[in-house]
């Protein structure tokens, strides 16, 4: 079998998330989370989003979803090495999320805490969740209400199953995994079943976590999609390079056309 066949590369592209939206749409309300609606008979997905390298690839998935009157939830890691969200171009990429009428959530990386900051106890950890949480607030003007484990697997954390933590809804709690159906594309391709065999199974509520990066235009490897990401934003950072020579009036040394 090819690799392409094998991890269904056809499955990440932009058409083909028209066409998940579309068919949940058919059996589904798209909620924002909210343990009110998990509760109700009424069959819903939460559709989320974590933000691990790409703002500009979430834009572009808000950009879908607003099409199609959805609202979603991206969560904003901090220590992502793709995207500064001082940087300009990547804060209003942010806004612009929050434009299409999706909410911002808080990515939280568990081990950055234990590991980088040496924090040892749970308490601390969640005051450390508490200050990214209140960062963003004030940074965007807006209130987060709920946050997702960065690598829960590898940060050996899938047990803090508390309805909250750090005084936000927590993704991964023991109530939400119970409730709802639970469909990820961690690492570019599905982890447990696939999205549209899960949609085939009619569940009451369903959880998809989709990463913005491993969506593209055309069928592509992860790694080929990863690429594309880590070449576009080091072609970005020459840019602005660039236009600093120019704006300052400076000789471009070794700029070639």
């Amino acid at each position: 079998m090819k690799l392409s066949d094998q991890y269904r590369y056809n499955d990440f592209t932009e058409k083909n998330y028209r066409y998940i939206l579309e068919q949940l749409l058919k059996e589904y309300e798209f909620s924002k989370y909210d343990y009110e609606k998990i509760f109700s008979d009424k069959k819903i997905v939460l559709l989320r989003h974590d933000l691990d390298t790409s703002l500009l690839r979430a834009v572009r998935l808000a950009e879908i979803e607003k099409e199609y009157q959805i609202q979603s939830t991206y969560f904003i890691y901090l220590q992502s090495t793709g995207y500064n969200i001082f940087e300009a171009g990547q804060y209003k990429a942010v806004m612009d999320i929050m434009d299409k009428g999706h909410e911002i959530g808080l990515h939280f990386d568990y081990g950055f805490c234990k590991q980088c900051r040496n924090m040892k106890t749970r308490n601390e950890i969640e005051q450390c969740a508490v200050e990214e949480k209140e960062l963003l607030e004030k940074l965007f003007g807006i209130k987060i209400r709920v946050m997702s484990f960065h690598n829960p697997v590898f940060n050996n954390i899938l047990s803090i199953q508390d309805d909250y933590f750090a005084g936000m809804i927590n993704a991964y709690s023991k109530t939400i995994s119970e409730n709802c159906k639970y469909c990820s594309d961690s690492y570019g391709y599905w982890k447990y079943d696939r999205l549209m065999t899960v949609m085939e199974e009619l569940h009451d509520k369903l959880q998809i976590l989709l990463h913005p990066e491993w969506w593209t235009p055309t069928p592509m490897s992860p790694y080929e999609r990863y690429k594309r990401l880590t070449e576009g934003r080091a072609a970005a950072m020459m840019n602005v390079y660039s236009d600093m020579m120019i704006k300052s009036g400076r000789d471009n040394i070794y700029y070639e056309e």
